[in-house]
């Protein structure tokens, strides 16, 4: 048994059952927020290889070429890193993250290929409205948060691994022979191993308070699930 895996699959249950009741006009496979900008933790990675089978693996790895060398969001702070700063009063600037970057490599015919296997980063980008017509996502406020929350744990379950952009990640997990995990220092290009950045424990989780009542025993929750994992 892999203790993070299971658990990991454990908290995207509890996330699709949380968030089921938000109005929601988003559709299945939509690809209206699928950029070349998400990001993801390498136990994410572990966690969706664990879901593919080598047909999918070889497609992944077919589409992701010709994609890497292409401009793409790189996050100079994890999610709790930015907590951590926050809490410390350190002036964190605006880093550029711009849709126009590009697509998604792992989208086909207009879908998502792999979506019964998409990390956190795109489970919870949700919209009331259509993006396409609006032009941007119009996220519930509450939904934003807990989102974070999320974001937040499976960084703390996947401490001792590193953060990065989705296809970076995938490329070098593909490129390392898909182990079920992997840390920094495990990383044998050390080229590849500049581009990530190492995860962090939860500072503070980041709830604005007038949800704290309604968040409440989702954290407990999710304070039970890492902890087991």
């Amino acid at each position: 048994m892999n203790a993070p895996i299971d658990t990991l699959t454990k908290i995207y249950d509890l996330f699709d059952t949380v968030t089921a009741g938000f109005p929601l006009a988003c559709r299945e496979k939509c690809e209206d927020c699928c950029t070349c900008n998400v990001t993801a933790t390498s136990l994410e990675i572990a966690w969706l290889f664990s879901r593919l089978d080598q047909g999918e693996i070889d497609r992944v790895q077919s589409r992701l070429a010709g994609m890497l060398a292409t401009k793409k969001y790189r996050p100079g702070l994890t999610t709790n890193g930015f907590a951590a700063a926050s809490l410390s009063g350190e002036l964190v600037e605006n880093e550029e993250n711009d849709p126009g970057w590009g697509r998604c490599p792992l989208l086909e015919d207009g879908l998502c290929s792999i979506y019964h296997a998409r990390p956190l980063g795109c489970r919870s980008m949700m919209s009331e409205t259509v993006c396409q017509k609006t032009g941007y996502a119009q996220m519930p406020p509450l939904a934003l948060t807990m989102g974070t929350i999320f974001l937040q744990y499976i960084e703390n379950l996947d401490v001792r691994g590193f953060s990065g952009n989705f296809s970076d990640l995938l490329d070098l997990y593909l490129n390392q022979g898909v182990p079920g995990y992997l840390s920094l220092e495990n990383i044998k290009d050390s080229d590849k191993k500049e581009l990530f950045i190492r995860n962090c424990e939860i500072p503070a989780l980041m709830v604005p308070p007038e949800h704290r009542n309604e968040v409440a025993s989702l954290v407990r929750e999710m304070g039970i699930l890492v902890q087991a994992g």
